[in-house]
């Protein structure tokens, strides 16, 4: 199976980290997941999130963290509030993935700031919030502070 194309760091503009995004999940093809694999590739955004899922996971398919990054990627650049504070997590507590606390932020900001918009089942504002607080304390200032800035561009949230 082809591996994804990971971007590994933040650009300056929420516009191409969606481009970025989009592009790692096209290349990713042939899924063995059926369904939830076709409508993830026909842009369905919840779709996309179960797919990340369940590469993450290993359900249906061997786990694979790579393609589970790349689609959480893409389902976060669309404003999907599980998949930022799933992406958050993984990227920030490492293991099979190399930390990036600083992308970790970005996704974290972006869930606390649409978990205040609309929370979504057991992603309450007070949880998503916490997550942020923890990733935020382990980063300079200055990097956290850039990273919040991007974010609230990607949510549409005022700076």
């Amino acid at each position: 199976m082809p591996r994804p194309e990971i971007p590994r760091r933040i650009t300056a503009s929420a516009s191409s980290i969606r481009v970025t995004a989009v592009r790692a999940c096209r290349r990713v093809r042939n899924c063995p997941i059926g369904t939830t694999s076709a409508a993830a590739h026909r842009g369905h955004v919840d779709s996309i999130f179960e797919l990340s899922f369940q590469y993450e996971r290993g359900i249906g398919t061997e786990a694979n963290t790579d393609h589970a990054l790349a689609y959480y990627r893409v389902a976060a650049a669309k404003n999907h509030l599980n998949a930022q504070y799933n992406l958050a997590v993984l990227l920030s507590r490492g293991g099979d993935v190399k930390p990036d606390l600083r992308e970790a932020f970005f996704w974290a900001a972006a869930a606390r700031n649409n978990a205040r918009i609309r929370p979504r089942g057991e992603l309450t504002l007070e949880k998503v919030s916490r997550l942020a607080q923890m990733i935020r304390e382990r980063l300079p200032h200055q990097t956290a502070s850039k990273a919040g800035l991007v974010a609230n561009r990607l949510t549409g949230q005022p700076i």
